[in-house]
Protein backbone atom coordinates (compact mmCIF):
# COMPACT_ATOMS: atom_id res chain seq x y z
CA UNK A 1 0.00 0.00 0.00
CA UNK A 2 1.20 3.49 -1.14
CA UNK A 3 0.57 6.45 1.26
CA UNK A 4 -2.15 8.42 0.28
CA UNK A 5 0.54 11.82 -0.64
CA UNK A 6 1.63 8.83 -3.80
CA UNK A 7 -1.75 8.50 -4.94
CA UNK A 8 -2.17 12.31 -4.60
CA UNK A 9 1.09 12.26 -6.83
CA UNK A 10 0.39 9.83 -9.41
CA UNK A 11 -3.09 10.62 -9.76
CA UNK A 12 -2.52 14.26 -10.54
CA UNK A 13 0.84 13.62 -13.21
CA UNK A 14 -0.69 10.28 -14.78
CA UNK A 15 1.46 10.77 -17.50
CA UNK A 16 5.19 12.30 -16.47
CA UNK A 17 6.95 9.75 -16.84
CA UNK A 18 6.12 8.44 -20.02
CA UNK A 19 6.55 11.97 -21.85
CA UNK A 20 10.09 12.55 -20.46
CA UNK A 21 10.93 9.89 -22.33
CA UNK A 22 10.33 11.28 -25.90
CA UNK A 23 11.42 14.36 -25.19
CA UNK A 24 15.43 12.68 -24.53
CA UNK A 25 14.62 10.99 -27.74
CA UNK A 26 13.84 14.02 -29.78
CA UNK A 27 17.01 15.94 -28.06
CA UNK A 28 18.94 13.02 -29.31
CA UNK A 29 17.39 13.09 -32.92
CA UNK A 30 18.03 16.69 -33.25
CA UNK A 31 21.54 16.35 -32.08
CA UNK A 32 21.98 14.25 -34.72
CA UNK A 33 20.35 15.77 -37.19
CA UNK A 34 22.83 19.03 -36.48
CA UNK A 35 25.78 16.61 -36.46
CA UNK A 36 24.83 15.16 -40.00
CA UNK A 37 25.27 18.76 -41.63
CA UNK A 38 28.38 20.19 -42.53
CA UNK A 39 28.79 23.73 -40.98
CA UNK A 40 27.89 26.49 -43.74
CA UNK A 41 31.82 27.95 -44.97
CA UNK A 42 32.73 31.49 -43.84
CA UNK A 43 31.74 34.90 -45.60
CA UNK A 44 34.59 35.93 -46.69
CA UNK A 45 35.34 32.44 -48.57
CA UNK A 46 32.28 32.69 -50.23
CA UNK A 47 32.38 36.64 -51.30
CA UNK A 48 35.77 35.45 -52.58
CA UNK A 49 34.71 33.00 -54.82
CA UNK A 50 31.66 35.00 -56.30
CA UNK A 51 34.21 37.53 -56.98
CA UNK A 52 36.53 35.05 -58.74
CA UNK A 53 33.57 34.34 -60.61
CA UNK A 54 32.69 37.81 -61.70
CA UNK A 55 35.98 38.27 -62.77
CA UNK A 56 35.90 35.18 -64.34
CA UNK A 57 32.73 36.30 -66.41
CA UNK A 58 34.01 39.77 -67.19
CA UNK A 59 37.15 38.25 -68.99
CA UNK A 60 35.12 36.12 -70.80
CA UNK A 61 33.09 39.22 -72.39
CA UNK A 62 36.05 41.11 -72.69
CA UNK A 63 37.83 38.58 -74.77
CA UNK A 64 34.66 38.35 -76.92
CA UNK A 65 34.32 41.75 -77.53
CA UNK A 66 37.83 41.96 -78.51
CA UNK A 67 37.98 39.11 -81.10
CA UNK A 68 34.42 40.74 -82.37
CA UNK A 69 36.49 44.19 -83.16
CA UNK A 70 39.18 42.58 -84.32
CA UNK A 71 36.77 40.87 -87.15
CA UNK A 72 35.43 44.20 -87.48
CA UNK A 73 39.08 45.92 -88.28
CA UNK A 74 40.06 43.01 -90.53
CA UNK A 75 36.80 43.00 -92.50
CA UNK A 76 36.03 47.04 -93.37
CA UNK A 77 39.84 48.44 -92.17
CA UNK A 78 40.57 48.22 -95.63
CA UNK A 79 37.53 49.77 -97.13
CA UNK A 80 37.32 52.48 -94.81
CA UNK A 81 40.60 53.43 -95.10
CA UNK A 82 40.42 53.72 -99.07
CA UNK A 83 37.25 55.77 -98.36
CA UNK A 84 39.03 57.96 -96.65
CA UNK A 85 41.55 58.23 -99.06
CA UNK A 86 39.13 58.73 -101.53
CA UNK A 87 37.33 61.59 -100.04
CA UNK A 88 40.60 63.58 -99.31
CA UNK A 89 41.80 63.46 -102.55
CA UNK A 90 38.60 64.65 -103.50
CA UNK A 91 38.71 67.35 -101.37
CA UNK A 92 42.32 68.48 -102.34
CA UNK A 93 40.78 68.60 -106.26
CA UNK A 94 37.98 70.84 -105.35
CA UNK A 95 39.34 72.76 -103.30
CA UNK A 96 42.62 73.95 -105.27
CA UNK A 97 43.92 77.58 -105.60
CA UNK A 98 44.49 77.05 -109.20
CA UNK A 99 41.26 77.40 -111.00
CA UNK A 100 42.97 75.81 -113.71
CA UNK A 101 43.48 72.60 -111.50
CA UNK A 102 40.11 72.58 -109.81
CA UNK A 103 38.58 71.94 -113.15
CA UNK A 104 41.09 69.65 -114.58
CA UNK A 105 40.76 67.89 -110.60
CA UNK A 106 36.91 67.87 -111.57
CA UNK A 107 36.69 65.84 -114.75
CA UNK A 108 39.84 63.20 -113.16
CA UNK A 109 37.00 62.81 -110.50
CA UNK A 110 34.41 61.89 -113.40
CA UNK A 111 37.02 58.97 -115.10
CA UNK A 112 38.03 57.60 -111.85
CA UNK A 113 34.55 57.14 -110.78
CA UNK A 114 33.55 55.38 -114.12
CA UNK A 115 36.63 53.55 -113.33
CA UNK A 116 35.64 52.51 -110.49
CA UNK A 117 31.92 51.09 -111.62
CA UNK A 118 33.90 48.86 -113.64
CA UNK A 119 34.23 50.95 -116.80
CA UNK A 120 37.79 50.90 -118.50
CA UNK A 121 38.72 54.44 -119.50
CA UNK A 122 42.39 55.04 -121.36
CA UNK A 123 44.89 56.86 -118.88
CA UNK A 124 47.26 58.12 -121.87
CA UNK A 125 43.95 59.11 -123.78
CA UNK A 126 42.80 62.70 -124.14
CA UNK A 127 39.62 64.07 -122.54
CA UNK A 128 37.96 64.27 -125.15
CA UNK A 129 38.80 60.43 -126.28
CA UNK A 130 37.89 59.68 -122.82
CA UNK A 131 34.27 61.68 -123.42
CA UNK A 132 33.86 59.47 -126.42
CA UNK A 133 33.97 56.23 -124.96
CA UNK A 134 32.44 57.33 -121.39
CA UNK A 135 29.68 58.58 -123.84
CA UNK A 136 28.96 54.78 -125.48
CA UNK A 137 28.60 53.72 -122.04
CA UNK A 138 26.74 56.24 -120.33
CA UNK A 139 24.90 58.10 -122.68
CA UNK A 140 22.52 60.28 -120.25
CA UNK A 141 25.68 61.84 -118.41
CA UNK A 142 26.92 64.59 -120.88
CA UNK A 143 30.36 63.41 -120.48
CA UNK A 144 31.27 65.22 -123.64
CA UNK A 145 30.29 68.46 -123.10
CA UNK A 146 32.13 67.81 -119.73
CA UNK A 147 35.64 67.32 -121.76
CA UNK A 148 35.17 70.35 -123.81
CA UNK A 149 34.39 72.38 -120.94
CA UNK A 150 37.66 71.44 -119.05
CA UNK A 151 39.66 71.42 -122.26
CA UNK A 152 38.84 75.28 -122.19
CA UNK A 153 39.24 75.92 -119.21
CA UNK A 154 42.94 74.21 -118.71
CA UNK A 155 44.16 75.35 -121.91
CA UNK A 156 41.80 78.44 -122.47
CA UNK A 157 43.39 82.32 -122.63
CA UNK A 158 41.22 83.47 -119.64
CA UNK A 159 41.42 81.98 -116.03
CA UNK A 160 38.23 80.55 -114.83
CA UNK A 161 36.46 82.25 -112.36
CA UNK A 162 35.13 80.64 -108.84
CA UNK A 163 31.76 80.78 -110.46
CA UNK A 164 32.50 78.63 -113.35
CA UNK A 165 34.68 76.38 -111.56
CA UNK A 166 31.94 75.78 -109.16
CA UNK A 167 29.30 75.39 -111.43
CA UNK A 168 31.62 72.35 -113.47
CA UNK A 169 32.17 70.99 -110.07
CA UNK A 170 27.72 71.00 -109.90
CA UNK A 171 27.74 69.32 -113.09
CA UNK A 172 30.72 67.05 -112.63
CA UNK A 173 28.72 66.08 -109.32
CA UNK A 174 25.62 65.21 -111.52
CA UNK A 175 27.35 63.23 -114.06
CA UNK A 176 29.12 60.98 -111.21
CA UNK A 177 25.24 60.46 -109.89
CA UNK A 178 24.03 59.78 -113.42
CA UNK A 179 26.81 57.04 -113.65
CA UNK A 180 26.18 55.89 -110.08
CA UNK A 181 22.78 54.85 -110.69
CA UNK A 182 23.40 52.94 -114.12
CA UNK A 183 25.27 50.22 -112.79
CA UNK A 184 24.15 47.57 -110.52
CA UNK A 185 24.30 47.89 -106.56
CA UNK A 186 26.87 44.93 -106.62
CA UNK A 187 29.01 47.55 -108.52
CA UNK A 188 28.06 50.80 -106.51
CA UNK A 189 29.29 49.02 -103.39
CA UNK A 190 32.67 47.98 -104.89
CA UNK A 191 32.80 51.54 -106.17
CA UNK A 192 32.78 52.80 -102.58
CA UNK A 193 34.31 50.93 -100.45
CA UNK A 194 37.05 49.36 -102.39
CA UNK A 195 37.75 52.02 -105.34
CA UNK A 196 40.11 50.79 -107.84
CA UNK A 197 41.04 54.31 -108.72
CA UNK A 198 42.68 54.80 -105.29
CA UNK A 199 44.41 51.09 -105.39
CA UNK A 200 46.29 51.98 -108.53
CA UNK A 201 46.96 55.34 -107.08
CA UNK A 202 48.89 53.64 -104.57
CA UNK A 203 50.40 50.70 -106.41
CA UNK A 204 51.71 53.24 -108.57
CA UNK A 205 53.13 55.56 -105.67
CA UNK A 206 55.03 52.61 -104.53
CA UNK A 207 56.57 51.73 -108.00
CA UNK A 208 57.62 55.17 -108.14
CA UNK A 209 59.48 54.85 -104.85
CA UNK A 210 60.68 51.28 -104.95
Amino acid sequence: AHPPEDKFRRSRCPSSGRSRAPRSGSRRTSRRNRRSFPPPPPVEEARADQTTTDLAWLWTTLQIAGWSLGAVVVLFGPSVFLGILRARRRRRRAGGDDHAERIAGGWAELVDTARDTGTPVGAGATRREQAAALDERFPEAGVGALAVRADAGVFGAGTPSDAEVSAYWNDVDTAVGGIRRSVRWRRRLAARFFPVSVWSTLFRRRGRRS
